[in-house]
């Protein structure tokens, strides 16, 4: 009875490891086909356990599996290159040690069959620029399928039934499938892109991404709502989650912190988070390189946010979330926000063209930029801010503002609204209170003392500043002493810096409304108001010499008389 149970257990074994295993190599000396023995070496096709190697050296690399039943291996081994083996049917490979793939850099290999893996194993494509194609890819309960290497493995397929994937190694790997395996997901080291909505497999057991690692995901694609963990920088430019491509790209399930993270969007397009952000940590949005949108629409409660590059859009809410903003970033968007700091060279432009940003505390330091677009008068048609924190501060800040219309004279915008007690900080570079500046000819000018109560920001237009002269153009004689006037309407009065022109040159020390002419030429001149907003130069008004008559007596010599009146 003991000798039966041994013979049993042998049995048993020798299904799983064969005691006759060996290698097998792929020569293609008589055709295409995997079943023929004499396509192998040593001769015969591989059986159950064996080790099978894909080498340079084949007659063909073209390749059919043709096995009714489908085989039981140990692993596979790419060392050539240029193979495609494609299946006849539905029956696979069945594996326990995993595919290594050698191939030099720059070449390709495509293995179609059905790969199911049978026991924790590896996938290792081993050279940078090398790239393993699979098909569909089966992960049977409770393993481990561990991807390594610094080359590039692409699953087209489906990868389906139980387990979980881990990306080690430098190399890319992309998931391409509607894939419902229900395990983890790690990302290490390297990139994981998903191009498949469904690409992370089933959502209920969510996805890590390790300091090292990147997550990026496909050009147009909605990423289901896969909880998603990050920490650290990522790599290559790219965040620890970005998205790529010329597409925009979607994260819909929640993203949580577990250390300080990077999260960038491709430049010219945009990457969404619109789950919920959470973690005691800092989202970094932008890297140098990598310095497109990153989008956030929920109702988010991680630490802060740093805009190193790039636009941040908020338009969910984060009241406790305050924000950083670097040189040469933006921080837009609709929503809320916790305090703000922009430094110097940053950007607040409220809204995606135009809105209303909601805040806490803002503070401008001198050299950040408040950039505002003013498209109508009606509340969300122009850009603004709504302060509720106690200090709003804007000294040297500089104040750019576009308009999309042509406001009326005496059309207000409150594009900085503050609903605690206490003044604004400081004032706008070159704004001082009552202060204007022109944009595309249309005279705006600032208070500081606005609103209901009396410390909001507000811009009011006024009629146009414009010029003339008195008198007009005309012809004169010789000596020239024409007094010219400048009249001055629109504008905030008084008017002040009047500056005389001749043939377009300044005229050193003609500042008064008036100039005594002592030549002929074109005069143009340009005021300043009171409220330092200096018009463009005027129509001119030419002086040109009067054309001498000539007067001849009839029947006689020449006689020229010339006269001037």
């Amino acid at each position: 009875m003991k000798l039966h149970g041994r013979i049993i257990f042998l049995f048993l074994l020798s299904t799983v490891h064969p005691l006759s295993a060996g290698t097998k190599t792929w020569t293609g000396t008589v055709n295409s086909s995997w079943s023929d023995s004499g396509n192998w070496s040593p001769s015969g096709a591989p059986v159950p356990g064996d080790d099978v190697i894909f080498n340079n050296a084949a007659a063909r690399k073209s390749i059919t599996f043709d096995l009714p039943v489908g085989a039981d291996l140990n692993s596979l081994a790419f060392s050539g290159s240029g193979y495609g083996i494609v299946p006849t049917g539905a029956p696979g490979i069945n594996l326990v040690g995993g595919i290594t793939a050698s191939n030099a850099s720059g070449t390709n290999n495509t293995l179609a069959v059905t790969i199911r893996l049978d026991a924790s194993q590896t996938i290792d494509v081993q050279n940078a620029n090398a790239f393993l194609q699979m098909g569909n890819l089966g992960l049977n309960t409770a393993v481990t399928l561990t991807v390594d290497g610094a080359g590039t493995l692409n699953l087209t397929g489906t990868v389906n039934l139980a387990g979980s994937i881990v990306k080690n190694g430098t190399g890319l790997m992309t998931l391409s499938g509607n894939n419902v395996y229900s395990g983890t997901t790690t990302v290490n080291a390297g990139v994981l892109q998903a191009s498949h909505a469904n690409a992370l497999g089933a959502t209920s057991a969510g996805t890590t991404v390790a300091s090292g690692g990147s997550l990026r995901l496909a050009s147009g694609i909605t990423l289901a709502a896969e909880p998603i963990t990050i920490s650290g920088t990522g790599n290559g430019g790219y965040g620890a989650l970005s998205g790529v491509g010329a597409q925009p790209a979607t994260a819909s399930g929640p993203v949580t912190l577990g250390a300080n993270a990077t999260v960038t969007g491709e430049p010219g397009t945009t990457l969404t988070l619109s789950g919920i952000v959470s973690g005691a940590h800092v989202l970094t949005a932008g890297t140098p390189t990598v310095n497109g949108t990153l989008h956030l629409t929920g109702s988010n409660t991680h630490t802060s946010s740093t805009v190193a590059a790039g636009t941040l859009l908020v338009d969910g809410s984060q009241s406790s979330s305050g924000v950083l903003v670097a040189s040469g970033a933006t921080l837009g968007g609709g929503g809320t926000v916790g305090d703000v700091i922009v430094g110097g060279g940053g950007h607040v432009a409220p809204g995606a063209s135009p809105g209303i940003l909601s805040a806490g505390t803002i503070t401008f330091a001198s050299g950040a930029n408040y950039d505002v677009e003013l498209n109508g008068t009606g509340i969300g048609t122009f850009d603004s801010v709504l302060a509720s924190g106690a200090n709003v501060q804007v000294s040297g800040a500089s104040l750019s503002v576009s308009l999309g219309f042509t406001p009326s004279p005496g059309n207000s915008f409150n594009i900085l609204a503050k609903s605690t007690a206490g003044a604004i900080v400081g004032t706008f570079a070159g704004l001082p209170q009552g202060g204007g500046l022109l944009v595309n000819g249309t005279e705006l000018v600032v208070s500081y003392t606005g609103g209901v109560g009396g410390n909001d920001i507000i811009l009011s237009a006024v009629a146009p500043l414009a010029l003339s002269i008195t008198p007009g153009s005309q012809s004169v004689c010789a000596p020239v002493n024409v007094m010219l006037t400048a009249n001055a309407t629109g504008g905030t009065a008084s008017y002040s810096g009047y500056q005389w022109y001749r043939n377009g040159m300044a005229i050193g020390g003609a500042t008064s409304s008036t100039y005594n002419a002592p030549q002929v030429g074109s005069y143009t001149v340009t005021v300043t108001d009171s409220a330092a907003v200096t018009s463009a130069q005027s129509a001119p008004s030419v002086l040109d010499d009067a054309t001498p008559p000539s007067v001849t007596a009839p029947g006689a010599a020449a006689i020229t008389q010339t006269t001037c009146s």
